[in-house]
């Protein structure tokens, strides 16, 4: 089983990359990031970038327990993870 994760900026074409690999690939199941809603989620986006973008605010949990699930399966080859990556721009 491979893992294939796309990561690119919010409305990069993640979702299409994801559903093209799925067309060509059998037995994938896809996860999308912004489908889940996590503990310690970031509300001001540019506050936290200047104050460090501390990665281990969030509970990524419900996410990595459903990797695992997907990886214990038997029913899928690839599991496919669409990651928005959200980059603020400053206007200074």
């Amino acid at each position: 089983m491979k893992i294939i994760a796309i990561g690119a900026v919010t409305a990069g074409g993640k979702t299409t990359v994801v559903n093209a690999i799925k067309d060509r690939l059998p037995r994938t199941a896809s996860l999308h990031f912004d489908d889940y809603s996590f503990e310690g989620e970031v509300e001001d986006f540019s506050k936290w970038v200047s104050e460090g973008a501390d990665v281990h605010v969030w509970d990524l949990s419900p996410l990595k327990a459903d990797i695992e699930r997907i990886i214990r399966s038997s029913e899928y080859d690839y599991p496919t993870v669409g990651l928005s990556i959200c980059i603020p721009t400053s206007n200074d």
